[in-house]
């Protein structure tokens, strides 16, 4: 599971042992600036394309988890999510990865949060 901490310019994403271990994802946080945020909302079933997908490093058992960082029609997406369950979709400009797609406790109230931020740095 990954928990979002919002501060007032940045979303930094805290990644539990077990799905740092997954994803083989050496730091325990992603953070990325709110104004790199081109789009955010929630995919109610959310996987990985295993058949387009390449996997670089990270866990990937189809129809199960998906957890690292994965190449797909020609973007560098991290993820850590349990496929076909709802996440939260964040799209990137200028960062190291170009999505990022997590589940979280509460994916909707996530989003909520993540796009008040945004508006708030916006405004």
């Amino acid at each position: 599971m990954t928990n979002l901490t919002l501060t007032p310019d940045t979303l930094v994403l805290d990644l539990g042992r077990a799905d740092r271990l997954l994803s083989l994802h050496l730091r325990s946080t992603l953070s990325v600036p709110l104004t790199s945020i081109t789009d955010a909302h929630v995919d109610d079933e959310a996987r990985v394309d295993w058949k387009r997908a390449l996997k670089a490093p990270g866990t990937h058992v189809p129809g199960v988890v998906a957890a690292g960082t994965f190449y797909e029609e020609g973007r560098r997406v991290f993820a850590n999510l349990r496929e076909g369950q709802p996440a939260l979709v964040l799209r990137l400009r200028g960062e190291h990865y170009d999505e990022i797609v997590v589940r979280t406790d509460d994916v909707h109230a996530d989003l909520a949060r993540v796009l008040a931020a945004i508006e708030e740095v916006n405004a």
